[in-house]
């Protein structure tokens, strides 16, 4: 466990890749009109090497994924009930910020 701690790697000031378009789904969408969440600073964070609230494997696979060219999913727990997904597609083409609960097909 100590090893895989030490192991990981950090996030960044800057940006380790391009997010390419951004999508909101309808449903953050709606919350953020409302002035409810602001998904943009999730957004940085991800792009930073942020991946959130994930558990080690996921978070080894999103750091993997920088180097191999593979979708990254970070995931930010705004309240016990209410969680962003923020998922950034292979080619960086775009990244889509969801509730976890949404199935939203890019």
């Amino acid at each position: 466990m100590l090893s895989n701690l030490l192991k990981r790697r950090k996030p960044q000031q800057s940006p380790l890749f391009t997010m390419g378009s951004l999508q909101l789904s309808e449903k953050v969408r709606w919350l953020a009109s409302k002035g409810l969440i602001e998904p943009l600073p999730y957004v940085l964070r991800h792009v930073r090497g942020d991946w959130g609230d994930v558990e080690e494997t996921a978070r080894q696979a999103n750091d993997d994924a920088l180097e191999q060219g593979a979708p990254m999913t970070s995931c930010f727990s705004i309240t016990p009930r209410l969680i962003l997904m923020v998922i950034t597609s292979d080619d960086h083409s775009k990244t889509l910020v969801q509730l976890i609960d949404e199935q939203v097909l890019g």
